[in-house]
């Protein structure tokens, strides 16, 4: 059994290596300057906090295939959403649903990141223009490459301690069933979070939506939470957290605007978020409100750098008025959900994502 010092190492480790990956691959993305680069940063920073082994190289590549498949889906979906809008809004509907529920049915995470956030921002830019669609398309899977490459980069520059990584394989012991909601109907509520904020971007589409998009498909995945309380508090904190940490940063970078001052301040984000997502070998106890929060902090960044200039400030604020107003209403609809259809619970075996 791994000893109290050596799990402190491997959350140090982890922290080391959050914070270094998500940074690195910032900056990689910024350097290259494609539309939408910092999606490599955000998927990056998802999958490092993830407390499992990176995927084989077959692995890999079954999940770049899944997600072109995800991608190919929101771009066929495009047609009914022009021109037959309610069916288009119901296969859209249902195929969040499919996600969510893989998701609960304990999917791989980072299938169910990338997948959410092709079929948030593929439409949203696709009702207007095909081509623009295809152009985002590119960038998410440019973005999930490229933080697939650094999921295997930092994990082999910075790998768990031995003793930790050989005590991780023997099997947990297995935790008695109790009382859960059922998958399909959490999925249910994440689903009811997501559609009406997508439905409000998609009648107000355009490629400055596709940040507000994808916070609020990872909302959804906040929102499958058992209790009502804790996912209401969990989207609500991630936000926060999330908000104050842009705005610090973007304070500083407004006094001396650098890629290198930028990537040193998610840099030091990480480390300090970090200590609170990691525990050994899972998540400290609300990590995982940590790490959306970290994830809303380049959500609301990344577009505002890439787009400087001298209305960026305002551009910053409306940002943040949007996540704001996006949270509260998914907050409310949760509670809305579980008043109308109860909290009735039976006994399953949902497998957690973590």
């Amino acid at each position: 059994m791994p000893t109290e010092q050596n799990v402190r190492v491997l959350a140090d480790q982890r922290v080391i290596r959050y914070a270094v990956g998500t940074s690195s691959t910032l900056a990689f993305s910024q350097i290259l300057a494609w539309d939408q680069s910092y999606l490599a940063a955000v998927f990056a920073a998802t999958f490092l906090a993830l407390p499992m082994s990176p995927p084989k190289l077959k692995g890999g590549l079954i999940f770049l295939i899944i997600l072109m498949a995800a991608l190919l889906l929101g771009l066929l979906i495009l047609g009914p959403l022009k021109y037959y809008e309610a069916a288009g809004l119901l296969l859209l509907a249902l195929s969040f649903f499919s996600v969510f529920y893989y998701a609960l049915k304990g999917g791989n995470p980072l299938v169910t990141a990338l997948a959410i956030a092709g079929l948030a921002a593929v439409p949203i830019v696709g009702v207007l223009s095909v081509p623009a669609a295809i152009s985002v398309c590119v960038s998410l899977l440019k973005a999930g490459l490229v933080a697939l490459l650094a999921l295997w980069f930092f994990h082999a520059i910075f790998p768990d301690p031995p003793v930790i990584a050989n005590a991780a394989v023997q099997p947990a012991a297995a935790k008695p069933a109790g009382p859960v909601v059922p998958p399909a109907r959490l999925a249910a509520r994440s689903t009811l979070v997501v559609m009406p904020v997508l439905v409000w971007l998609l009648a107000t589409s355009g490629v400055s939506n596709i940040a507000v998009a994808i916070k609020v498909s990872s909302m959804g995945q906040q929102a499958s939470a058992d209790s009502s309380r804790q996912a209401g508090w969990s989207l609500l904190a991630s936000t926060f957290i999330g908000g104050v940490a842009a705005i610090l940063i973007w304070m500083v970078l407004k006094v001396w605007p650098s890629l290198l001052l930028y990537s040193l301040l998610v840099l030091l984000a990480g480390l300090v978020m970090g200590r609170r997502i990691f525990a050994g070998q899972a998540f400290a106890p609300g990590g995982q409100v940590w790490s959306y929060g970290y994830v809303t902090m380049l959500i609301i960044l990344g577009p505002i750098v890439l787009d400087s200039g001298d209305a960026a400030g305002g551009r910053f604020l409306d940002r943040l008025m949007m996540f704001l107003g996006a949270t509260v209403y998914s907050v409310l609809a949760v509670f809305f959900f579980d008043a109308v259809m109860g909290h009735r619970k039976v006994h399953n075996d949902r497998v957690p994502l973590s």
